[in-house]
């Protein structure tokens, strides 16, 4: 969930590590907040 959170974050124009309980929840090891280090997968809809 933490990646998601991060993901929304970058989203918004924000940086993960800014976020308070984005950068706690890393840290605590409950995700991972680096989007490098985490494979997404796109959702693409067509019209």
């Amino acid at each position: 969930m933490v990646a998601l959170d991060a993901a929304a974050a970058k989203l918004f124009g924000k940086e993960p590590a800014d976020i308070g309980f984005i950068k706690i929840a890393s840290e605590m090891g409950a995700g991972e907040a680096d989007l490098a280090k985490v494979k997404i997968r796109r959702i693409t809809l067509g019209a």
